[in-house]
């Protein structure tokens, strides 16, 4: 058995939070030059409206809104149909 090669493209996840905003992001980079993207403004209220406990001071969640970056990126990227034409409704 071989091992499998490494893959040469590139991939980031990313959040961000000041006061009562946040957005989390990424992004990847495949071999060929492509580029696929995700970009998710959001703000306390949209935390609340799920029921989902966050400090009225996002960066003290910003570990959470990493981890939620980074799942965010794999689950659009995984289910593009899903996702894309939920938004629409």
């Amino acid at each position: 058995m071989w091992p499998k090669p490494t893959w040469q493209g590139l991939c980031v996840a990313d959040a961000f939070a000041s006061g009562d905003d946040c957005g989390i992001g990424g992004a990847i980079y495949f071999p060929a030059g492509s580029c696929s993207w995700l970009s998710l403004p959001m703000t306390g209220k949209d935390f609340k409206q799920l029921q989902i406990p966050m400090h009225e001071a996002l960066q003290k969640d910003i570990s959470a809104l990493e981890a939620l970056a980074q799942i965010a990126y794999i689950a659009v990227n995984s289910f593009p149909g899903f996702f894309f034409s939920s938004m629409s409704r």
